[in-house]
C-alpha cells in the first residue's frame, strides 16, 4: 500500500511537470526554524498577556487558588498556549501558500491568449482548422513537379467549401479552457473547418478577478461569449490572408523554376492585362479581397457562428444566443432549469412537443400601490438578507474552498463523479485531467474569484444591494411597473423566460446530455425541449 502510494504520488509529479513545467502544482508549505521559533514566541506572548490579565482582574484570588482550582488555571494557559500556536502555525504556512501563487500571465501556456472584454482581461484558447503550412501543402500539391495547375484547381484547394465557421465554447463550475482544449478544441476545429475558441469564465481559470460582482453573473459570461465569437472571426480573416500570402508564394516559387516565363491560368493571373500575364481571370486576387472584405470563406458570405455551452456555461450559451445572431447553439448537460409545468407533466417521451414554459407569473393589471409597496418591501428584505448571510458566511468559504482546492483527491473524487461509467477510469488514474482542472488554484486570487461568483449568485451581481433594494422600493411607490417591463424582466431573469427567448432567437439548438449525469438529471434537458417552437430545441 506504502509503495503504490509513493508511485502514485510519483507519477503524478512527472505528469505535472510534463503539462505545467512553470508551476508547482503540488506544492507543500515547510516551515523553517526561523518561522517555528516565530510561532512559540507568539504563543508564548499570548500566555503572558492572558495571564497578566486574569492577574490584574483578580491578584487576590488568584493567590488564594488551591487544588483543582490551580490546576484549571494551568489548563487555562495550556489551551490558550496551544491554541495560538495552532493559529500562528496555520497563519506561517499561509503566508508560504499566498507566496507561491503567481499572476495569470505567469500561469500561462505557450497557446495562451488574453483579450480585453469591456475592461476585463480575459484569457483564452484558440484553434483552427490548419495553419500556414497545410495550406501550403494543398497548393503545392496542385504545383508540383513545376507544372502549374489551372487558376480553378489552385483556388479550390486554398478556399474553403462555403462561409466560414467561429465557434465560441463556454465551460461549467469549477472548470476553465481545459475542459475544452484537452479533446474537444482540435477536433472541433478540424470537424467543422472552423475557428474555434474557449474562454476562461470570470472567477476561474485565468481571467482577471474584478471586485465588480457584476462581472460574474451568467449575463456578463454571455456577453464574453459573444465576444469571443468576434475574436474568432477576426483570427479567421488573418488566417485567410496568411494562407493567400502562402498560396502566392508557392506559386511564385515555381514560376521562378521555370524562368519567370508567364503561366498559362496562374492563381496570380488578373485577366488579358494582369500582372501575372495569363488568362486565369485573377482568381487568387479575387480570393483575397473575398475573405478580406465579407470576413467569411471564399463566398463572402458572413461567418457562421455557433456557441456551445457545458452545464453552467449552457446559461451563458442560451443567452447569448437569445441576443441573436447566432446560427447554431449547442447545450451540453445544460444547468438551464427547466421547472415542471402542466404541460410537461402531461406530456411523455416525444409527446407534446408544442407545450409552452408559461411565465414564473402571470402578467395582469397593476396591483394597487400598497400591495406593491408591501410586495417591493418584502423583496428588498429578502434580497439585504441574503447578501448579509453571504458576505457573513464568505470567509468561511474561503477557507473550506482552500481546504479542498489544494487537495488532489477532491478533484479526483469530483472529476470521476461527474463524468459518466465509461470515462470515470480514466480520471482516477490520469493526472493530467486534475492537474487542468486544478492548476488556476496556483495564480493570485483564485479562491477570492471563487468567491466572488457565489456572492454574485446571491445578490444578482450587484455590490451595492441596499442602495439597489431602496430604489426598487421607491419605484414601486411611485408608479406601477408596466406589463411589458415585468415581460422583460421575467425574460432576463427566468430560466424560462431564456428558453422563450433563445426559441425566438431562430438559432437552432442541439441539447447533448449524458443518460447517466449525477449533477444535471437528463429529464431537466427533456423538459427544455417542450419550447413555443418544436422543430428549435432536440434533445
Amino acid at each position: 500500500s506504502a509503495s503504490a502510494s509513493a508511485s502514485a504520488s510519483a507519477s503524478a509529479s512527472a505528469s505535472a511537470s510534463v503539462l505545467y513545467p512553470h508551476l508547482d502544482l503540488d506544492f507543500k508549505p515547510k516551515l523553517k526554524t526561523a518561522e517555528i521559533a516565530w510561532c512559540f514566541s507568539v504563543s508564548a506572548a499570548a500566555v503572558l498577556v492572558y495571564a497578566f490579565a486574569v492577574a490584574k482582574i483578580n491578584l487576590a484570588k488568584v493567590l488564594a487558588m488551591h487544588g483543582r482550582q490551580r490546576a484549571f488555571t494551568a489548563f487555562a494557559l495550556v489551551l490558550v498556549f496551544a491554541l495560538n500556536l495552532l493559529v500562528t502555525r496555520w497563519l506561517a504556512r499561509e503566508a508560504q501558500e499566498q507566496a507561491r501563487l503567481v499572476s495569470p500571465a505567469e500561469a500561462a501556456d505557450v497557446d495562451s491568449h488574453f483579450a480585453d472584454v469591456e475592461g476585463l482581461s480575459v484569457h483564452y484558447k484558440l484553434r483552427r482548422p490548419g495553419g500556414v503550412d497545410s495550406i501550403v501543402r494543398k497548393v503545392g500539391a496542385v504545383v508540383r513537379d513545376n507544372k502549374p495547375a489551372p487558376a480553378a484547381a489552385a483556388a479550390a484547394a486554398i478556399a474553403p467549401a462555403g462561409p466560414a465557421t467561429v465557434v465560441s465554447c463556454v465551460h461549467g463550475f469549477g472548470a476553465n479552457t481545459y475542459s475544452w482544449e484537452r479533446a474537444a478544441l482540435q477536433p472541433l476545429a478540424t470537424a467543422l473547418n472552423a475557428t474555434v475558441v474557449a474562454h476562461d469564465s470570470p472567477g476561474f481559470g485565468l481571467t482577471e478577478r474584478t471586485a465588480d460582482l457584476s462581472r460574474y453573473t451568467p449575463k456578463h459570461n454571455a456577453r464574453i461569449a459573444r465576444a469571443m465569437l468576434g475574436v474568432a472571426e477576426r483570427e479567421s480573416e488573418r488566417e485567410a490572408e496568411r494562407e493567400v500570402e502562402a498560396s502566392q508564394a508557392n506559386v511564385l516559387k515555381a514560376r521562378r523554376s521555370r524562368d519567370g516565363g508567364g503561366i498559362s491560368g496562374g492563381v496570380l493571373g488578373s485577366g488579358p492585362a494582369g500582372r501575372g500575364g495569363g488568362g486565369g481571370g485573377g482568381v487568387g486576387v479575387q480570393y483575397e479581397q473575398t475573405v478580406i472584405d465579407g470576413g467569411g470563406g471564399a463566398t463572402g458570405e458572413r461567418c457562421r457562428r455557433v456557441i456551445i455551452g457545458h452545464s453552467m456555461g449552457g446559461l451563458a450559451a442560451a443567452i447569448a444566443a437569445a441576443a441573436g445572431d447566432v446560427d447554431d447553439v449547442i447545450l451540453v448537460a445544460p444547468a438551464l432549469i427547466a421547472k415542471a409545468n402542466a404541460d410537461s407533466k402531461r406530456s411523455s417521451g416525444d409527446g407534446n412537443r408544442g407545450a409552452r414554459f408559461r411565465l414564473p407569473f402571470a402578467l395582469t393589471l397593476a396591483a394597487p400601490a400598497p400591495v406593491r409597496v408591501v410586495a417591493a418591501l418584502a423583496s428588498a428584505l429578502g434580497r439585504i438578507g441574503t447578501a448579509v448571510a453571504a458576505y457573513a458566511s464568505s470567509p468561511f468559504l474561503t477557507l473550506f474552498l482552500r481546504k479542498l482546492v489544494r487537495s488532489v483527491d477532491f478533484w479526483r473524487k469530483g472529476l470521476t463523479s461527474a463524468v459518466g461509467r465509461g470515462s470515470a477510469v480514466a480520471m482516477a488514474t490520469d493526472t493530467t485531467w486534475v492537474d487542468g482542472y486544478r492548476r488556476p488554484s496556483a495564480v493570485t486570487g483564485w479562491d477570492t474569484g471563487m468567491v466572488r461568483v457565489v456572492l454574485a449568485a446571491a445578490t444578482g451581481g450587484v455590490n451595492d444591494v441596499l442602495t439597489a433594494a431602496k430604489t426598487a422600493v421607491a419605484n414601486a411607490v411611485k408608479s406601477p411597473p408596466s406589463s411589458s417591463a415585468t415581460a422583460t424582466a421575467s425574460s432576463k431573469d427566468d430560466s424560462r423566460g431564456v428558453v422563450e427567448a433563445l426559441a425566438a432567437s431562430g438559432a437552432r439548438v442541439l441539447i447533448v446530455h449524458g443518460d447517466s449525469d449525477a449533477i444535471v438529471p437528463v429529464a431537466n434537458s427533456r423538459r427544455l425541449c417542450l419550447n413555443p417552437q418544436p422543430s428549435t430545441l432536440n434533445p
